[in-house]
C-alpha cells in the first residue's frame, strides 16, 4: 500500500466577475484536453487528455487516456466496476450529504451545467487530489481555466477505498469556494479549509474500518510531528496530522454541526470558529479549546477534569498520548529550557518530584518569559498529587509576557507538574513561513517564606465587587492583607496557610495586580491576577478596544461605529458607563458595517465618517453582489436617521 501524505488544494487570486454562461453537456466516450497543475502532476505536465468514462446524475468522471491505455482488458473492466460504485456513492452519499452539511456549490455554475467534473489523472505519489479555483473563472480572467466546476483526484487510487474520501475532501473545497469566496467575498484560511475537508471522512463514516483508513494515517502523521504549527501551511504530512486531530477533537467535544456552522457563516479563520461556538450556544472560544486539546493529547482521559474535555471520545483515538520533555528533581536544583516556537504550536514539559525530603517549605517555582512582549502566550499547568488527584485549569499569570508560579508542598504532596506553553498571537493571515518566538522556561526547587498566590478562583468578576473568591497559595498568616489594584479587600477569611476566602473590593474595568502582605511585613505580588469585567458581549453591547477611542455597537458578527456622542441621547438604553473594554483582537472579531435602516423604513443607507447618509439605490441581488450583507444592516430610530446629512445615492455599477 502506498503511503499518502497529503491532499492538496490550490487557491488562486479571486476575480469576482459575472458572465453569461454557455450551457453544454459532456457525453460518454467524449475526450477533452484539460489544463492541470504541474505542481501535482506525476510528470510535471500542464495539460492532459482525458475521456468521459462515466456520467452520473451529479458528475462526469474523466480518466486520462495515457493511464487508461496502459491497462489490460481485465484491469479496465475492474476500473469500470470501481467507477460504477464510485458514481453511485457520489450521487447518493457524498454530494447530497456534503452540500446539505456545508452548503451548496455554485449551481449551475460557470459552465451552466449542474454536474461537476471529476478529473482522474496520475498525480505525484503523495497527493490524493486538489482543487483549483481558477477553473471557476472565464479564461479572460484566468488564462488556464477549464471553465467548469471540477476537482482533480489521483487515478492511481481507483482501486483503493480512500478514493471516495479524496473526492469528498475536494468537494468540500469546491463548496467552501462558493460559500466563502464567491458569496461572502472572503478568503478562508488554508488550515481551516483543510480541516473541514479532513473531517469529511469521519462525517461520512469512511474511517470504519479504522485499519488503513485516512484517520489512521493522520494519527500517524500527528504522532510523528505533533509540534507542527496549526496555522502555518506547507501542505506537508505534519500539517494534515495536526488539523485532522484538532478537527476530530472539536467534533467529539462540541458536535460535528460546528463545521456546518463555520462553513455557512460570513466569517473566516478563528473568528469563524468562535462565531460557530456562539451560534451553537457554547461559551468557549478557540484559544480555550486549543489549550484543552493540547492537554488532551497528553492525558487523553475523559475522567480527568469536568465534562471529559481532556480526551477524545472517538474510540479510534484512545491511544494518542504525547511524550513530554521530562525532568526529574532528585535534589535541590534548577533546570532551564529555551525554544523557538511558532504560533499555535504547544510544547509539553513534565517536572517530576523524586526528592527524598518531605519538607513542607520546599516549593517548585516555575518561571516563564517570552522574548517578545507583544506575543500572547498562554501557559497552563496541571498539578498531579501523590494521592492520584489532579489540580487542573491553572495558568501562569503573565505581565509583559513574563511570570512565575509556586507549587507549594512540592516535596511533600506533589508527584509531578505538567506545563504546556503555546503562543496564541496570530489569528489571521497565516503563511507557509510564519515567524517564530523564543521563550524560556525555568523550574527550580526553592524554600518560600513570603506569602505567594498560586491561583484565584474565579479570576474575574463585576466592577462593583462584593463577590467572594478563593485564593490558593502558601505561607498565609492570620491577619494577612489582600489588595486588588491597590484597593484593600474589606473581608478576608483565613482558612489555613494555603487557602483564603476573600471579598473583592470595587474597581474600574481591567486586569489588576493582587498584592499580599503578612503581619510579619513579608509580601508578594500576583501580576494581573484578577480581571474586573463589565460582562458578556451580546447583541446591542457597546465595545471599545483598549487604547482606542472608537465606540462600536455590535450585532451578530458586525460592529457599527458610533460617529457622534450625541447619538447616545437618541436612545434611553445606551450609556457611556456600559461600554465594554475589549482587546483589539476581540474588536476585530466583528466585521465593520456602515449600513442601517430606520425601523419601519425599507430604505437601507450607508453612512460615511463625515456623517452623511447615502441611500443604497440597488436591488437586493445587487446589494449582495456588491459585498454588502443583510445581516450587517443595523435598525436605528428615526431620530438618528434624520441626524445624518443626506448625500448622493449609491448605485450599483
Amino acid at each position: 500500500m502506498r503511503k499518502i501524505a497529503k491532499i492538496s488544494t490550490v487557491i488562486v487570486v479571486l476575480f469576482f466577475v459575472f458572465h453569461i454562461p454557455v450551457s453544454f453537456a459532456d457525453i460518454l466516450g467524449e475526450s477533452k484536453t484539460f489544463n492541470v497543475d504541474s505542481t501535482y502532476d506525476s510528470e510535471g505536465r500542464t495539460q492532459v487528455v482525458a475521456t468521459v468514462k462515466r456520467v452520473s446524475e451529479r458528475a462526469y468522471f474523466y480518466i486520462e487516456n495515457k493511464w487508461w491505455n496502459s491497462l489490460n482488458s481485465y484491469e479496465r473492466s475492474q476500473a469500470e466496476e470501481s467507477l460504477r460504485s464510485l458514481a453511485t456513492e457520489f450521487d447518493e452519499v457524498i454530494y447530497p450529504e456534503l452540500t446539505e452539511f456545508f452548503g451548496d456549490i455554485w449551481d449551475p455554475g460557470i459552465d451552466n451545467d449542474s454536474r461537476i467534473t471529476i478529473l482522474m489523472t496520475e498525480l505525484e505519489e503523495n497527493a490524493g487530489g486538489y482543487f483549483n479555483s481558477c477553473h471557476e473563472y472565464t479564461r479572460s480572467r484566468c488564462s488556464r481555466s477549464n471553465e467548469r466546476e471540477m476537482i482533480h483526484v489521483n487515478v492511481d487510487f481507483i482501486f483503493d477505498r480512500k478514493l471516495k474520501g479524496f473526492i469528498a475532501h475536494e468537494l468540500q473545497h469546491l463548496i467552501s469556494w462558493n460559500q466563502k469566496e464567491k458569496i461572502a467575498v472572503l478568503k478562508e484560511d488554508i488550515w481551516l479549509n483543510e480541516m473541514r475537508s479532513e473531517y469529511v471522512s469521519s462525517l461520512l463514516d469512511y474511517d470504519d474500518p479504522y485499519s488503513e483508513s485516512m484517520l489512521e494515517m493522520r494519527v500517524k502523521n500527528f504522532l510523528d510531528d505533533h509540534r507542527n504549527p496549526l496555522g502555518e501551511w506547507k501542505g506537508e504530512s505534519g500539517d494534515y496530522g495536526v488539523i485532522a486531530l484538532l478537527g476530530n477533537y472539536i467534533a467529539n467535544q462540541f458536535g460535528e454541526n460546528l463545521f456546518s456552522l463555520m462553513s455557512k457563516n460570513n466569517l473566516v479563520g478563528i473568528t469563524s470558529i468562535n462565531k460557530a461556538f456562539q451560534e451553537a450556544g457554547y461559551t468557549e472560544d478557540f484559544g480555550e479549546v486549543f489549550t484543552n486539546w493540547s492537554l488532551a493529547n497528553y492525558y487523553n482521559s475523559l475522567a480527568i477534569g469536568r465534562g471529559g474535555k481532556y480526551g477524545y471520545t472517538n474510540p479510534y483515538l484512545k491511544r494518542i498520548h504525547i511524550s513530554p520533555t521530562l525532568n526529574r528533581f532528585y535534589s535541590y536544583s534548577v533546570v532551564n529550557f529555551s525554544e523557538e516556537v511558532k504560533d499555535w504550536s504547544p510544547r509539553w514539559y513534565l517536572f517530576q518530584n523524586k526528592l527524598s525530603s518531605q519538607d513542607e517549605s520546599i516549593a517548585l517555582k516555575i518561571e516563564f518569559e517570552s522574548s517578545n512582549q507583544k506575543t500572547n502566550f498562554r501557559v497552563p499547568y496541571v498539578i498531579h498529587y501523590k494521592d492520584g488527584s489532579y489540580e487542573i485549569g491553572h495558568f501562569i499569570n503573565l505581565e509583559n509576557q513574563a511570570g512565575a508560579v509556586y507549587i507549594f508542598n512540592f516535596a511533600k504532596d506533589v508527584g509531578s507538574v505538567l506545563v504546556v506553553p503555546a503562543n496564541h498571537s496570530k489569528t489571521a493571515n497565516f503563511t507557509n513561513s510564519d515567524s517564530s518566538t523564543r521563550f524560556t522556561l525555568k523550574a527550580s526547587t526553592v524554600v518560600v517564606n513570603q506569602p505567594v498566590i498560586s491561583s484565584i478562583s474565579p479570576s474575574e468578576g463585576p466592577l462593583s465587587g462584593n463577590n467572594t473568591v478563593v485564593i490558593k497559595g502558601g505561607n498565609f498568616q492570620r491577619g494577612i492583607e489582600v489588595y486588588f489594584g491597590g484597593v484593600k479587600s474589606p473581608n478576608i477569611v483565613f482558612i489555613n496557610e494555603t487557602t483564603l476566602n476573600v471579598v473583592i473590593p470595587p474597581h474600574e474595568a481591567g486586569f489588576v495586580n493582587v498584592w499580599l502582605r503578612n503581619p510579619d511585613e513579608k509580601s508578594s505580588v500576583f501580576a494581573q491576577g484578577y480581571e474586573y469585567s463589565r460582562g458578556i458581549i451580546t447583541d446591542g453591547s457597546l465595545i471599545r478596544a483598549r487604547g482606542d477611542y472608537k465606540v462600536y455597537i455590535v450585532q451578530g458578527g458586525y460592529k457599527r461605529h458610533i460617529l457622534d456622542g450625541s447619538i447616545f441621547d437618541f436612545y434611553g438604553h445606551l450609556n457611556w458607563a456600559n461600554i465594554i473594554e475589549v482587546t483589539p483582537e476581540e474588536r476585530d472579531f466583528y466585521r465593520d458595517s456602515a449600513w442601517f435602516r430606520a425601523a419601519g423604513d425599507a430604505k437601507v443607507y450607508e453612512v460615511n465618517n463625515d456623517k452623511t447618509k447615502h441611500w443604497l439605490n440597488m436591488t437586493a441581488e445587487e446589494f449582495y453582489v456588491s459585498g454588502r450583507r443583510w445581516e450587517g444592516v443595523f435598525v436605528i430610530n428615526n431620530q438618528e436617521r434624520d441626524f445624518y446629512r443626506t448625500g448622493a445615492s449609491v448605485l450599483y455599477r
